[in-house]
């Protein structure tokens, strides 16, 4: 049996038998290797949602559906300002009655493609079975959804302006929470503790990023909203920024490279110079560009003992020269983990 010469076509080689005047025995190897066949789903490749053709697609969804999307009875945790649920406060019981509500965890359809920002979001709960729609963004922290959103963060960030504060003697533990850069200056060294979170924080808060989360909050007029109890809480939206990015944001880096540059100055004098044993030269804070650092002369100094304390808390301490007064201009650069 031979195929008969057909042009090629989009359809299926057809075969057509022709006899033989000889007889011919046919044999095939049958080996190890057998061809391997696998169902293929297809679909209609353009579909359109909400107005808008999508191109392969290879889905048809049926938006007309009032269901499309929905999830029906999806577990949410109730939010309340105030005790809810009669049982929660009494040892003999636990709240694990759903038949009479006495359980933390509500019912309640759930929009597959709503993010975690969508008002209604969350469920807020004036008794243990009512409860109202709420916007999502009053939990700052990001939750599990079935959408996420798309944020592009720079791979790696360098951090080389700070905020510097000089704090008295043995109060440095106390003083560095709310601070970029405590130190205090005793006779002979200058000690410190730098805290990146609050550096890392203000940086990333000053980005293009805090244009798209303004973006976001605006009324039905288009008007932005900087303060609203409904959509913020009790922070106004430059302070919602700054809690956003702690809370999602500063936790995706880790500390990469520590650089500290030094250079000589004469000009300087400490405070301790009138303290009998104290050396009189001391040690400043500037912040550089590296094109500045290059331009004045400034050297990258290894002798400057640094220690981790967490994981944006670094401890310095710096001996202060015999011959003259230290300037220093930190670089420290973080990337995504």
């Amino acid at each position: 049996m031979r195929p008969k010469r057909r042009p090629w076509s989009r359809n299926f080689l057809n075969l057509f038998a022709t006899p033989l005047t000889n007889p011919y025995d046919l044999n095939r190897y049958s080996g190890g290797y057998d061809a391997i066949f696998r169902d293929i789903a297809f679909y209609k490749s353009k579909t359109t949602l909400q107005g808008v053709e999508l191109d392969h697609a290879n889905v048809v969804l049926n938006t007309g559906y009032a269901g499309t999307f929905s999830l029906d009875n999806f577990n949410h945790i109730k939010v309340s300002e105030k005790s809810i649920l009669s049982l929660a406060n009494d040892p003999k019981y636990q709240s694990v009655y759903p038949l009479i509500d006495e359980v933390a965890i509500g019912r309640a359809p759930y929009y597959l493609l709503g993010s975690n920002w969508e008002y209604g979001f969350h469920h807020h709960y004036s008794t243990k079975s009512d409860f109202q729609p709420a916007a999502g963004t009053l939990r700052i922290g990001e939750d599990f959804s079935f959408v996420a959103k798309l944020v592009k963060l720079p791979s790696s960030i360098y951090l080389s302006n700070y905020t510097y504060n000089q704090v008295s003697i043995n109060s440095l533990a106390g003083n560095y929470s709310q601070q970029e850069v405590a130190y205090q200056e005793d006779k002979t060294t200058v000690n410190g503790i730098i805290n990146l979170a609050n550096t890392g924080v203000r940086y990333i808060s000053g980005t293009a990023l805090a244009d798209n989360i303004k973006e976001t909050f605006v009324d039905a007029s288009g008007n932005p909203i900087t303060q609203s109890e409904e959509f913020l809480g009790n922070l106004n939206i430059n302070d919602y920024i700054k809690a956003y990015v702690t809370d999602n944001l500063l936790n995706l880096y880790q500390i990469d490279t520590v650089e500290v540059w030094t250079l000589s100055v004469k000009s300087v004098t400490s405070t301790q110079a009138g303290t009998s044993g104290a050396n009189p030269n001391t040690v400043q804070f500037v912040n550089l560009t590296d094109a500045q650092r290059a331009s004045l002369g400034y050297a990258l100094d290894k002798s400057v003992q640094i220690n981790k304390l967490g994981d944006f808390l670094l401890g310095f301490s710096i001996n202060k020269p015999t011959d003259a007064s230290l300037s220093v201009s930190l670089n420290i650069k973080i990337a995504l983990i």
